[in-house]
């Protein structure tokens, strides 16, 4: 968080413990914990905390893909954490100020018995360990559409052990959109909150349209797709953020949505407008044959003419890490198969030459957490709201891809 010049706070839009004393008791990291700035020093420090507290009932995050990096980040540093936890001294090579130290370390006191507890789990593996190491644990409160959907089901299958995941809230920095009243149900309808912000909406065969016609809130139809448009009170007018969503319900009369995809997520060589949806579709098509992926991003081959990398005809470029104890991962032209069954656009410019068969490249296991951290030294983005690129265009990021190519 920092000021403009006239005094106006800018920062992410994300809440956070710490500014508010009444919510602060409610978490397992205290205060001097929330004041660290670096992202790894900072997870280290939640993780120690939170595995201190034998009776957690929640994991929050904004996005699924951060609880499960936590859990990965758990794998690797829990010898560490279970001696900090025993000992009640905090580890020494963590990179935080001393007077931050000073605070956490008067809050940590020896407890071989929770150590013990611990010890015993990990030692089982990591198959189910956030109800092993948390007993009472009740739910996980994250996003898990879209591109985020991917970590969902990665930690249902690895590290949940039958915890349920509820995505609350659909929300941006323009404002909250939307709430999911049905937190039971596997797919994640949100109803639009009217009091949030004015609704319009573009049917999606218009959203090419500088300036499209729109509809209101009792115009939309069940199943149809739509861009859309939003008027709220911090002066954003008939804005379009980009998000597309599609109508499966009404609350009332109010429209109850499912998010698709965000505008300029969009591959599109030859004027096919693959989608994020397509793509992610294709992708857990692809998932049955091949273990799911830690990360993955895509390019348009034209984009890496700039690095020297490329220079067939158009086509799609797909980055995979994939996990590390995958070993076979099946023929790299599924991807592709999977891509044409799912959009007949696409399929048709492939069946007619226009476009080349989609490039599937793996990179090294870590890669994707030095494409974060490369983000996040060289853009103003804080860590907390950083998203994988799902379509890279930038040049620099692309390197850091290629650099690291198994």
């Amino acid at each position: 968080m920092r000021q403009s010049e006239g005094g106006t706070p800018i920062g992410p839009n994300s809440s956070s413990p710490k500014n508010s004393t009444v919510m602060l008791s409610s978490y397992s990291t205290p205060l001097p914990g929330l004041e660290i700035v670096t992202e790894p020093e900072a997870l280290y420090v939640h993780l120690l905390f939170g595995l201190k507290d034998p009776y957690l009932g929640i994991l929050e995050a904004n996005f699924a893909s951060l609880i499960y990096s936590a859990f990965v980040e758990l794998e690797h540093q829990w010898p560490q954490l279970v001696r900090d936890i025993e000992t009640g001294d905090l580890n020494s090579e963590l990179d935080i100020s001393s007077e931050i130290r000073g605070k956490l370390q008067d809050l940590l006191k020896p407890d071989p018995a929770r150590a013990a507890e611990l010890k015993k789990e990990f030692g089982k593996g990591f198959s189910g360990i956030a109800r092993r190491v948390w007993p009472h644990l009740n739910v996980v409160l994250t996003v898990d559409t879209g591109s985020f959907k991917m970590y969902g089901q990665k930690l249902k299958n690895t590290y949940l052990g039958g915890v349920p995941i509820y995505s609350p809230l659909y929300g941006a920095t323009e404002g909250l959109l939307g709430v999911n009243l049905w937190p039971e149900k596997e797919e994640r309808p949100y109803l639009l909150m009217p009091r949030s912000m004015f609704w319009e909406f573009i049917p999606i065969a218009q959203s090419d349209e500088d300036q499209p016609s729109t509809l209101f809130a009792d115009q939309v139809e069940k199943g149809a797709t739509y861009e859309l448009v939003i008027t709220n009170i911090s002066g954003l007018f008939r804005y379009r953020f980009g998000d597309v969503v599609r109508v499966i319900d009404f609350h009332g009369e109010c429209p109850v949505v499912e998010y698709l995809y965000r505008q300029g997520q969009l591959l599109n060589v030859r004027g096919e407008k693959v989608s994020e949806d397509v793509l992610q579709k294709a992708l857990n098509s692809t998932c049955t044959e091949w273990k799911i992926p830690v990360g993955i991003t895509r390019l348009e081959s034209p984009n890496l003419h700039e690095t020297g990398e490329e220079k067939n005809f158009p086509h799609y470029v797909i980055f995979l890490e994939p996990q590390k104890d995958a070993t076979v991962l099946g023929s790299k032209s599924l991807m592709d198969l999977n891509l044409r069954k799912q959009s007949f656009v696409y399929d048709s410019f492939r069946e007619k030459g226009s476009i080349d068969e989609a490039v599937v490249k793996f990179v090294a296991p870590g890669t994707f957490k030095k494409l974060k951290e490369y983000h996040l030294m060289n853009h103003d983005v804080s860590p907390n709201q950083w998203k994988t690129p799902r379509v890279l265009r930038r040049e620099d990021a692309i390197r850091v891809l290629l650099d690291n190519l198994l």
